[in-house]
């Protein structure tokens, strides 16, 4: 983990260990073909590492209560959204959730979840993980900064389960941005956060001295528990 007495170094590196997502394992419903992600680049390998310069240590690992760039960029690689918006084409694209349909008046959203997919500790992605990620943002207790953009016209997003891999989205009013929405949301893993937010702990959950196998995303790289700094690039400690 982070050392407190390391912070004066001027250019601090993580190392995150890589870790595929959509892993599917015999357990899970097996993958139709219209759940695969298919990518024209060229595979990539499992393992290895990610080496991010950061100007400054991450605060935390938490991404319901993460404002700062640098707990972010590190967030950013260990978890993943339900439809992300492609930066340079601005093109919204599928990623957790296959596919989405929107109602003729622009207040209700549908979004089929990929089947197959499993956070990096093995345990699946479904509804249910979605339903309760979005309970925890819209939580006023929580004070999650993402509150704020799950508002439209007043009133907070409505989520529902609708099966197991289907979750709708009611808006109080057509928000020409919505798709937008699901790109900033970073889904969680249920069967991780549930008991500290029932407990009103979450805020404490994910800290820089929480233990890797208590951390799980969805994104391509998991959290080692460890990190390396390097002051210039011959003087690397671990």
């Amino acid at each position: 983990m982070f050392s407190s007495s390391r912070k004066k170094l001027l250019a601090p590196l993580l190392v995150a260990c890589l870790f595929p997502i959509g892993n599917a394992q015999a357990s899970n419903p097996p993958a139709a073909d219209g759940d695969l992600l298919v990518a024209t680049n060229n595979p990539g390998t499992y393992g290895g590492h990610l080496v991010v310069a950061l100007r400054a240590e991450p605060k935390t690992l938490n991404p319901v209560l993460s404002n700062d760039v640098s707990s972010r960029e590190v967030i950013s690689q260990m978890t993943a959204d339900l439809i992300h918006i492609n930066r340079h084409s601005q093109e919204s694209e599928p990623a957790l959730a296959k596919s989405w349909s929107i109602s003729a008046d622009g207040l209700h959203y549908i979004l089929q979840l990929r089947r197959g997919l499993r956070f990096s500790d093995g345990a699946p992605l479904d509804a249910d993980d979605v339903v309760f990620s979005f309970k925890v943002y819209l939580d006023e207790k929580v004070n999650a900064p993402q509150r704020d953009s799950l508002v439209v016209a007043g009133q907070p997003v409505m989520v529902r389960k609708t099966a197991h891999y289907t979750v709708s989205f009611d808006l109080a009013q057509p928000y020409a941005s919505a798709e937008r929405l699901f790109d900033s949301i970073a889904i969680l893993p249920r069967h991780l956060l549930e008991a500290s937010y029932s407990d009103g702990k979450v805020a404490q959950a994910w800290s820089l001295g929480t233990p890797p196998g208590q951390i799980a995303g969805l994104g391509p790289f998991r959290w080692p528990g460890r990190t390396s700094y390097c002051a210039a690039p011959t003087r690397c400690r671990s």
